[in-house]
């Protein structure tokens, strides 16, 4: 396409269809209408006219504004078209930037909404690594007090670690409030 510039493809209803403005062609068009502008100047071609005067099928090419699927136009913007299509361009220009505004507000609100989740996971490591040394704590202390009120015996074993959790169970309900900066010296289990 040299220095031609694809802008835009636009379809209308067939009824109310536009000339295309290839020297010598006068089809009127109304599917896969091309905006194209070149030195300066807009020409409105159809498909087939593009494909003779910028030697490549429509399909490869991407539209500045829009995409190469054909945009339908409404019958105000068709009407833009016809009379002043520099008109027509710059409106095409205000919906781009209106798209690309939203666009960077939805990557906005995701970029926020991302930071916001590794926030609160790391809230939750945090709470989870914190609650694990309270629970490791509580289990130190269980032993440490089982151990002087039942001398001599051997808390590994199966029936008595039973015991051993239950007071690691008292410790972490009556703890929470000194975490655990007083080790109790009696156990209230019997």
């Amino acid at each position: 396409m040299s220095n031609a510039q694809l802008m835009a493809v636009v379809e209308v209803d067939k009824e109310d269809r536009i000339i295309c403005q290839r020297d010598g062609c006068g089809h009127s068009v109304y599917k896969r209408i091309h905006i194209v502008r070149e030195n300066g100047r807009f020409t409105v071609l159809g498909s087939e006219c593009f494909k003779l005067l910028y030697g490549s099928d429509d399909t490869g090419a991407v539209p500045l504004y829009g995409s190469s699927a054909g945009q339908l136009l409404t019958d105000a913007e068709r009407q833009v078209l016809i009379d002043n299509t520099d008109r027509f361009i710059a409106m095409l220009e205000a919906q781009r930037l209106q798209l690309e505004h939203a666009r960077a507000l939805d990557l906005r609100a995701r970029q926020e909404e991302q930071r916001e989740r590794e926030e609160a996971a790391r809230i939750i490591r945090g709470a989870s690594d914190a609650l694990r040394d309270e629970e490791r704590n509580a289990q130190s202390l269980a032993l440490e007090n089982c151990r002087r009120q039942y001398p001599g015996l051997n808390l590994a074993t199966p029936g008595w670690q039973g015991l051993v959790y239950l007071e690691k169970l008292r410790i972490l309900r009556e703890g929470r409030g000194n975490r655990f900066t007083q080790p109790r010296t009696e156990s209230s289990l019997f």
